[in-house]
C-alpha cells in the first residue's frame, strides 16, 4: 500500500540506488524478502558497495526499460530475480519493521520467532484506545439521552473517531450496547470492590456501610450518577434481548455482592422473615434505581438521596435497630 511507504535513511547513492532500482522484494529463488531479513541485509550490505559514479548509468531512458541496459544489467547482479516494477511500486514499511525489529524471540515459538515490531503494538495500543474511547462515549451519551436517541454519529463525534473506526470494533449498534453495558459492569465491579464498605467487622455494618456508599456517589449533575444498565434496561427490555441479559447480568450480579453479609447478618441477629438474602439484595438495587428515575422525572438528585435514606432506616428497622432509626448524619429532632 502507498500509505505504508517509509523512507530509509540511506547515503545520497544508496538512496539514488533505492529510486531507480527494480523491485527488490524477491531474492533470486523468488523468496520474499520480508520473510527472510537476511536477505535483505544482503542487500543494504551490496547497496553499501555502490559508488556515486556507478549510477551515472542508470540515469536516462535505460531506466524505463527494465530489465534492459547496460545500468540495469549492473542492477541486476546486485538484485538477482526478473522484476518488472521498481521500488516506488513496492510498500516499504516492512524494512523499517525488519531493521527495528526487536532482538528478543518468542518463547511460545521456541526462540525462533521474532516479536512483532513496536510498529504494530503502537497500532494495537491505537485501536484498543479508540474502542476504550467509543466505550467512554456510549456510557456518556446513555446517561444523557438514552440508547434509543443515541446515534452512531454522536458516538463518533464524541469519541473523536471515524465511522470505520466503529464498525471496525462493533458490527451493529446493538454490539455496542452489550459491550458497553459489560464495560460497565466491569468499571462499577472494580469501583465497589475497591470500597471502603467492606472494613467492619459486623455484617449488618458493613451492608449499612455500603448503603451509605451508594448515598455517597449521588453527587453532581444527574448523568453523572445515574446507572447505564439501568437506563437501558428500562427502555429496551422488550425489544433487544441481548442487551437486556447483558444488563441483567450486570445488575444481578452486582446485586449477588451483598448476599453474603446480608445473610450473615441474618443469621447472628436471628431474623425471622418471609425473605431470604438474595431477595433482600436485590431489593436495595430495586429502591436505588427507583431514586434514580424520581431524580429523572422530578430533575432533582435529592429524591435519590431520599430514597437511599429510606433503606438505611428499612435495614435498621427490620434488624431490630430501634435506637438510631435516622440515616446516618442526620441531626436528631429537638
Amino acid at each position: 500500500r502507498a500509505g505504508n511507504r517509509q523512507r530509509i535513511p540511506l547515503a545520497k547513492g544508496e538512496t539514488d540506488v533505492l529510486n531507480h532500482a527494480p523491485q527488490a522484494a524477491i531474492d533470486r529463488k523468488g523468496i520474499c524478502l520480508k520473510s527472510h531479513p537476511a536477505c535483505l541485509e544482503r542487500v543494504l550490505s551490496k547497496l553499501k558497495r555502490f559508488d556515486a559514479r556507478d549510477l551515472t548509468s542508470l540515469h536516462g531512458a535505460g531506466r524505463s526499460k527494465w530489465p534492459h541496459g547496460t545500468g540495469n544489467r549492473r542492477m541486476r547482479t546486485i538484485f538477482p530475480g526478473r522484476f518488472r516494477y521498481g521500488v516506488d511500486n513496492i510498500p516499504t514499511g516492512w524494512y523499517v519493521s525488519a531493521m527495528t525489529r526487536d532482538s528478543t524471540t518468542d518463547s511460545v515459538s521456541g526462540g525462533n520467532k521474532p516479536q512483532r515490531p513496536a510498529l504494530r503494538q503502537a497500532r494495537g495500543q491505537a485501536r484498543g484506545q479508540a474502542r476504550a474511547r467509543i466505550l467512554d462515549a456510549a456510557r456518556a451519551l446513555i446517561r444523557e439521552k438514552g440508547y434509543s436517541a443515541m446515534t452512531v454519529d454522536d458516538l463518533c463525534a464524541r469519541a473523536g473517531v471515524t465511522k470505520g473506526a466503529f464498525f471496525h470494533h462493533f458490527k451493529s449498534k446493538e454490539e455496542l450496547g452489550v459491550a458497553a453495558a459489560r464495560d460497565w459492569s466491569e468499571m462499577t465491579g472494580a469501583l465497589f470492590e475497591q470500597a471502603p464498605y467492606h472494613a467492619p467487622e459486623d455484617p449488618l455494618e458493613r451492608v449499612l456501610a455500603y448503603i451509605r456508599f451508594r448515598r455517597d456517589l449521588v453527587a453532581g449533575p444527574i448523568p453523572e450518577f445515574t446507572c447505564v444498565v439501568g437506563t437501558m434496561t428500562q427502555e429496551i427490555h422488550d425489544l433487544i434481548p441481548a442487551i437486556r441479559d447483558a444488563c441483567r447480568d450486570s445488575i444481578f450480579d452486582h446485586a449477588a455482592t451483598l448476599e453474603a453479609d446480608i445473610q450473615a447478618a441474618i443469621d447472628k441477629y436471628g431474623i425471622r422473615a418471609p425473605f431470604d438474602a438474595k431477595s433482600l439484595a436485590l431489593h436495595t438495587q430495586a429502591v436505588i434505581q427507583g431514586g434514580f428515575i424520581l431524580s429523572k422525572a422530578g430533575q432533582d438528585p435529592a429524591l435519590t438521596v431520599q430514597s437511599i435514606d429510606h433503606l438505611e432506616c428499612y435495614f435498621k428497622l427490620l434488624f431490630g435497630d430501634g435506637e438510631a432509626v435516622q440515616p446516618a448524619g442526620t441531626p436528631a429532632p429537638e
